[in-house]
């Protein structure tokens, strides 16, 4: 979805070459206009959710499984193993 988006606004522009700049702002509008999709999603997320995903993000996906960034993060000992996606959402 996000791709047929983002060529629909890039065949928006009409021009013949684009810079990173284009594509930035282009990015930029998908982000704002799917803002409240999100938001929505990031609320149905859980605690342990969401702690995953900050923990995912503050570690680039690196070393992130190790005691002292768990902790860090404040997790119980097991709380990682649960899925970042909602039931019903895959």
């Amino acid at each position: 979805m996000y791709l047929q988006q983002f060529l629909f606004y890039l065949w928006e522009e009409k021009v013949s070459e684009f810079s990173i700049d284009t594509v930035d702002e282009i990015e930029l509008r998908i982000l704002q206009s799917s803002q409240n999709e999100f938001l929505n999603l990031w609320d149905s997320l859980t605690l342990n959710q969401k702690k995953t995903l900050k923990l995912i993000l503050l570690t680039g996906g690196r070393e992130m499984f190790y005691a002292n960034a768990l902790q860090f993060h404040r997790f119980p000992p097991s709380a990682p193993e649960a899925p970042l996606v909602p039931s019903g959402r895959q």
